[in-house]
């Protein structure tokens, strides 16, 4: 099959097949059955989607056998390139949009469970009257490792702006920048039935002893890292889990359980699964607009007016 004809014939049909995330999610997970709880669908539902998908594409993209599922060489194909062409479609499905809408002065928010963005809806009347030519429009996207790493990649493209906890070094990593709304308080969040931990006061760092703490990977978050080497030294020993950030995962992860996570007020979405508990300690998180390097007119107005209206004079000439 892999002449130019069948390649060329494979490209046309993946630009406009939508079981490719499907495709994605099941390699990532490493099943179906646990890529069907990432989604929220039963394996029979994403079985069907990749039996389409290899239908549409007149080739078989996985291996089945009873140790589980692995890649076809034509699967691994096109598992590289689908990333690449969904951001693509996606890309160009927007500037169409951008186009015929003639938007200008539209400025897309960014928003998720975990990103929210109540600091500029809820301001909006406030900021309105200092940038009144600009509008605004809530752009979904998924708390999935996929979703999330998207979204910030095509900040300063598709998405204008995020507002959300950050990290001066991970946003680097992206080309990306902030201004600082807020500090948050880092918090503890367990399950609805967890009664291990009190309700109605701060907990100590000794508390998290002999529990198992999930919180954001290494290199992700300077303060968490921070928190990662104190609980190192907690008695007795604290286990450590590495979850993703700004996914919905470790929130499933603790239902049901006695695990702790790393949280802070802004997860609000998140929180609804679990209670949170202040903790006994002096670590925040930075919360704020996360834009592009270099921001074009209409965000600059924004922030301009995100930094008279909603960030106190002591705060900006800390």
């Amino acid at each position: 099959w892999l002449n130019w004809k069948n390649v060329r014939s494979v490209i046309e049909k993946m630009l406009y097949n939508a079981h490719l995330e499907t495709l994605i999610r099941v390699v990532e997970a490493g099943s179906f059955r646990r890529a069907a709880e990432q989604i929220g669908i039963s394996p029979s539902a994403v079985l069907k989607q990749i039996s389409l998908l290899e239908k549409d594409l007149g080739v078989s993209v996985f291996d089945r056998t009873r140790r589980g599922v692995s890649l076809t060489e034509a699967g691994e194909s096109i598992f590289k390139d689908s990333k690449y062409i969904i951001q693509y479609c996606e890309d160009a499905g927007m500037r169409a949009r951008e186009l015929q809408e003639n938007r200008l002065n539209v400025i897309h928010v960014g928003v998720s469970p975990m990103t929210p963005g109540d600091q500029i809806t809820e301001s909006w009347p406030r900021l309105f009257r200092k940038c009144p030519d600009v509008q605004l429009r809530l752009t979904m996207f998924e708390n999935s490792k996929l979703g999330t790493e998207r979204a910030f990649r095509t900040i300063g493209q598709d998405i204008d702006l995020i507002i959300g906890i950050y990290d001066e070094s991970y946003l680097k990593s992206y080309g990306l920048r902030a201004l600082k709304i807020a500090e948050l308080p880092a918090m503890a969040a367990v399950s609805l039935d967890n009664t291990t931990f009190p309700t109605g006061r701060k907990i100590s760092v000794g508390d998290f002893g002999g529990h198992t703490v999930i919180l954001p990977r290494p290199g992700c978050f300077g303060v968490c890292d921070r928190i990662r080497k104190e609980l190192e030294g907690v008695s007795p020993e604290v286990v450590l889990e590495e979850a993703e950030p700004y996914t919905l995962d470790p929130f499933y992860a603790i239902q049901n359980s006695d695990r702790v996570l790393l949280s802070v007020e802004a997860w609000k979405r998140g929180q609804m699964l679990c209670r949170t508990i202040p903790v006994d300690w002096n670590y925040c998180f930075s919360y704020g607009v996360i834009y592009a390097d270099n921001p074009s007119d209409k965000v600059v107005q924004l922030l301009e007016a995100v930094r008279s209206e909603l960030i106190s004079p002591e705060e900006i000439s800390a």
